[in-house]
């Protein structure tokens, strides 16, 4: 077929262009085009070969492998043994039909076995041909195949024709009516000759009247292009009377190629007969004839090139047509041919499937799925300057779709239901475009959220997996079109495009992770898991914006969104079956730790007030709201597979509460008494109190969750606040315990008082170190840090050492105060080590000792003078022949054997 449309093409281009090479190629082009799908359907029928069942004949010969046989290159001589009877042969082996019994030879003299297997030759894989082996094979088989002499004869006789019209037009030797005349009459023998020979030699036949039909259009574009002699109007007419004639004579004889061939030159006859009036009116209904006729032809045929041959040329000329010369006033003359070649061609494809016989079903995916991407791309075009337009014309598309996807189904048909599904798929897609077409990106969004949502439903119901895809990548794309900013205005509160559009959003997500978990495998549990995520997201992120646009306090908003999000959680694992729901639910103390810390670091950057107080305003009771939601959520979830992460929970809850009094509380002493470090002690005693009571009376307790959890309240979370303090003591060494209005008193002011209350706490808390020795050592050197502060604090405020480092370092009072205390300090360690028998402890002490010593020559004999110095070294003088006297080293402990 591709050869003679190829010639007829090239018969075109040297008659116009009068150059042969365009014939040439023309003709090798058509070579290479049908002998590439003779190819392919080679292969498929080698294919179909390959698939069906052999039927093999086997040897047996027990006596002698024939391994052995096959491997001995000299004869051996063979006694004669008659064979044996046919009643020897086994009943299993008579009744199979593929197999032939074969009688060994009595003797064989068999070779040794070989060690080895002989290595038989593989050949290598063939690759496919390239294009220049299969254009040479293709017009190879078309020239020798078949019909080989008839064949040559109707190439030569093209070159001939095309010779004899350009020699006549060059040479003047006839009139051109004569030779115009004569072609037609020769082309008009070949149709007749070969419409008589149909029934004897359907090839041969077949292959003359499509040459007549090529030459009958020769002579029409020759009359009317090269000699003027026909009007364009008459040369339409003539070449659609010839397309007509093809399209009869295939429907006739059941010949493809001549409707093809009638189609191409009606859609070529306007190209060719064309005088520049751009009366595309005209053009369109001509156009809507010949597909008129292609339908027809559809109607009893499914020749699927023919429909293709139509669909290339009428859209292709009509979008060249648009792009050349139209205008928005052609819109109403333009539209309706657009409709009727879309409507045509949805028909035609339904058509091929109705016509495909023991094949019926089949879809032509070139129309099924070109039509409506080329359709709508010039539907485009041409509703450009409408607002909606183009949305219409989906929301249209859409139910043409839809409705004939109905009517297929209804038909109960097995093999028409994938096309049904396609058009499903094309109604779904024209549905969901039509979308961002009319709205905006948040109601998009939301659209395409709920839409992906069902089609996931109906996917996982009716186990199709390319629909769930299509549904999952739905829901992505809307979460993409939620992230575009919206230019729409904002006027109503919460249930606006932008809030309502991340709900729902938020919901379809959800809905998906919900049907997905149903699925037992690892990949429908990881989107299920992800799906779920990102709904989560969506809805922080939808509500969240609302409250910061409506300009809502955010800490309490934040506590009652998360409080309220939990409880759906955990309504969603009871009701729906949703084990994956209970985390949300179960970790609401890990986002209520995180909305603490954002809030105080917030407050603290923006405002820079003397303490944060998380329990301001509605937070007060917003907090305990949300505390109290999530210790019920963690008896309700409770599970023995869960323990370890409870017990972290419990941890954070255990600490988030005491730390918000505290410093709830440290802010209001600082409201209250702003000058001092009143508001720092406070904070501390909080803490201290918390951790004794964690300690103490509440390690006691059997209810929950003290029994179940006791090691996160008693242990962890009494240990990290432990830390907390021991942290805090350490700047509160550096504070001069400034406590008005009260007057300072050594270890009886706030300060120092909270820092005893601190001590005790850490105290209760050193059985929870692993190693005891390393407890007491830094509880040790916080005493002594304190003890040191304390003098500090009382030089300072009775005898008017200025609080500062200067000024406290270069003071001899306070050299000489802190030599002797600390050799009275050094006695006390060294003398309660020697009536315990603690050698490790004497020797702390001994270095203290040593460090006095140090700082006797270094620092005080240098910087002492006078009284100072004199009471600073007699002192400790005495005291260490006190220490020496009343405390010597203690014996080392026996170790038991």
């Amino acid at each position: 077929m591709w050869k003679v449309v190829a010639g007829v093409f090239g018969l075109v281009l040297w008659a116009v262009v009068g150059d042969i090479g365009w014939l040439t190629a023309a003709l090798l082009f058509g070579f290479w085009l049908d002998g590439r799908a003779r190819w392919q359907a080679l292969e498929a029928r080698l294919a179909a070969l390959e698939g069906a069942p052999r039927v093999e004949s086997t040897l047996k010969t027990p006596a002698v492998p024939i391994q052995a046989i096959a491997e001995s290159s000299l004869p051996t001589p063979v006694a004669d043994v008659p064979p044996p009877p046919v009643s020897a042969v086994a009943p299993a082996q008579a009744e199979s039909p593929a197999v032939v019994e074969v009688p060994a030879p009595a003797q064989v003299a068999a070779p040794a076995p070989l060690t080895k297997p002989v290595a038989m030759p593989v050949s290598a894989p063939r690759t496919g041909p390239g294009p220049l082996e299969q254009a040479w094979d293709a017009a190879r088989a078309w020239l020798f195949g078949g019909n080989t002499v008839v064949r040559i004869g109707i190439l030569i006789l093209f070159f001939g024709v095309g010779f004899l019209i350009k020699y006549a037009a060059d040479h003047s030797l006839l009139p051109i009516e004569l030779r115009l005349a004569g072609v037609a009459f020769g082309a008009i023998a070949l149709l007749v000759t070969g419409w008589r020979l149909v029934e004897r030699r359907r090839g041969y036949a077949l292959v003359l009247q499509g040459g007549g039909i090529g030459l009958l259009y020769l002579t029409a574009f020759g009359a009317l292009k090269l000699y003027q002699l026909l009007p364009a109007a008459y040369a339409m007419a003539l070449m659609v009377a010839f397309c007509g004639l093809s399209a009869w004579l295939a429907i006739r004889q059941d010949a493809r190629s001549l409707a093809v061939m009638g189609s191409i030159g009606g859609f070529l006859a306007p190209i060719l007969a064309s005088t520049g009036s751009g009366n595309h009116v005209l053009l369109f209904s001509y156009y809507a004839l010949l597909n008129a006729g292609i339908f027809a032809i559809a109607w009893f045929k499914a020749w699927r090139p023919l429909n293709l041959v139509g669909f290339v040329f009428t859209f292709g000329i009509g979008t060249a047509w648009g792009v050349q010369s139209y205008q928005p006033a052609l819109f109403a003359s333009t539209e309706p041919f657009l409709i009727l070649f879309f409507a045509a061609y949805l028909a035609i494809a339904v058509l091929y499937a109705l016509r495909q016989g023991p094949l019926r079903g089949a879809v032509d995916s070139t129309l099924v799925f070109g039509t409506p991407l080329v359709g709508f791309g010039l539907q485009a075009a041409l509703v450009a300057r409408y607002e909606f337009g183009l949305a219409y014309s989906a929301v249209a598309l859409a139910a043409v779709y839809l409705g004939l996807a109905g009517w297929l189904l209804r038909r109960g048909e097995q093999g028409l239901r994938l096309l049904a599904e396609t058009f499903i798929a094309l109604g779904v897609i024209f549905a969901t475009l039509a979308i961002p077409l009319a709205l905006d990106a948040r109601w998009t969004s939301a659209a395409w959220a709920v839409e992906g949502a069902g089609a996931v439903w109906v996917a996982l119901r009716q186990q199709r997996r390319l629909a769930l895809w299509f549904g999952l990548a739905l829901q992505l794309a809307a979460g993409v079109a939620l992230a575009i900013d919206s230019p729409m205005p904002v006027d109503v509160a919460w249930l606006n495009h932008r809030c309502v559009g991340g709900v729902l959003l938020a919901a379809s997500w959800w809905f998906s992770a919900w049907r997905l978990q149903t699925v037992v495998r690892p990949l429908y549990r990881g989107l299920s898991i992800g799906f779920a995520a990102l709904g989560l997201l969506a809805w922080l992120v939808a509500l969240l914006a609302e409250i910061e646009r409506l300009q809502f306090i955010l800490l309490p908003a934040g506590l009652w969104l998360a409080a309220a999000t939990a409880l759906l959680a955990w309504l969603a694992h009871e009701r729906l079956s949703w084990r994956d729901a209970r985390w949300p639910a179960l970790l609401l103390p890990l986002a209520l730790g995180w909305i603490a810390l954002v809030d105080g670091l917030n407050v603290l950057d923006r405002y820079d007030p003397a303490w944060w107080q998380p329990l301001r305003g509605w937070a007060l009771l917003a907090w305990p709201a949300a505390l109290l939601v999530a210790w019920w959520l963690q008896r309700r979830l409770a599970e023995p597979a869960l323990v370890t992460l409870q017990q972290v929970l419990h941890v954070v809850l255990a600490m988030l509460l005491p730390l918000l009094l505290a410093f709830q509380v440290a802010g209001w002493v600082s409201a209250w008494q702003p000058q001092g470090d009143w508001a720092a002690a406070s904070w501390a005693a909080v803490l201290a109190a918390v951790v004794l009571a964690l300690r103490g009376p509440l390690r006691q307790r059997e209810g929950w969750p003290w029994r179940p959890f006791h090691a996160a309240y008693s242990e962890w979370a009494a240990g990290g606040l432990a830390l907390l303090i021991a942290i805090w003591t350490l700047p509160a060494a550096s504070w001069s315990a400034a406590m008005a209005p009260l007057p300072y008193l050594p270890l009886f002011n706030p300060l120092d008082l909270v820092t005893i209350l601190a001590g005790f706490a850490l105290w209760r808390c050193l059985p929870l170190l692993p190693e005891r020795r390393v407890g007491w050592a830094l509880f040790a050197a916080l005493a002594f840090i304190w003890l040191n502060a304390v003098l500090l604090r009382t030089l300072h405020h009775w005898a008017q050492v200025p609080w500062h480092v200067d000024a406290l370092a270069h003071s001899t009072l306070v050299h000489a105060t802190l030599s002797l205390c600390w050799t009275v300090l050094a006695l006390a360690v060294m003398v309660l080590a020697h009536r315990r028998a603690w050698r490790v402890v004497w020797f702390v002490g001994a270095g203290l000792l040593a460090v006095v010593v140090v700082k006797l020559f270094l620092v005080d004999l240098s910087q002492l003078s006078g009284v100072t110095r004199i009471v600073s070294f007699l002192g400790v003088g005495l005291l260490l022949l006190l220490i020496g006297y009343v405390s010597p080293l203690p014996p080392a402990r026996e170790e038991s054997a």
